[in-house]
């Protein structure tokens, strides 16, 4: 901040930018644009004196890290849990095919033996 006592829009954006650098460190998530930024600023800006006090910024900070949060909660979810299970029930589905085991023997290399065995893909 330029340590005027509030925070302005700009000040905002850069924080939000920063924040998201972090975010992504977690889950590739793009920021809010400019214009959800502002729209989020002027909402929480009760004063609407274009800057934001102490208890407006907490209420900003708040709004931002728990949208920040729930997006990287949800993307963890579906890449360690959702996106494995869908793998696994269609390789389940695609190894009792027929067609399935010809090509897999024909190609599967030799250290891929246990994939062969149909009771591996037995629930």
């Amino acid at each position: 901040t330029n340590h005027d006592g509030s925070v302005s829009l700009n000040e905002v954006y850069e924080l939000v930018l920063h924040l998201y650098v972090k975010v992504n460190r977690q889950a590739p998530i793009p920021p809010p644009s400019k214009d959800k930024v502002d729209a989020i600023f002027q909402r929480i800006d009760t004063e609407k004196d274009g800057g934001l006090n102490k208890d407006d910024f907490r209420n900003l900070c708040l709004v931002l890290i728990s949208r920040a949060s729930f997006r990287v909660v949800l993307y963890k979810l579906v890449s360690l849990v959702v996106a494995p299970v869908v793998a696994f029930k269609g390789v389940h589905i695609v190894a009792h095919k027929g067609w399935f085991k010809g090509v897999g023997n024909k190609y599967l290399p030799s250290s891929f033996d246990k994939l062969r065995d149909p009771n591996v893909w037995e629930l």
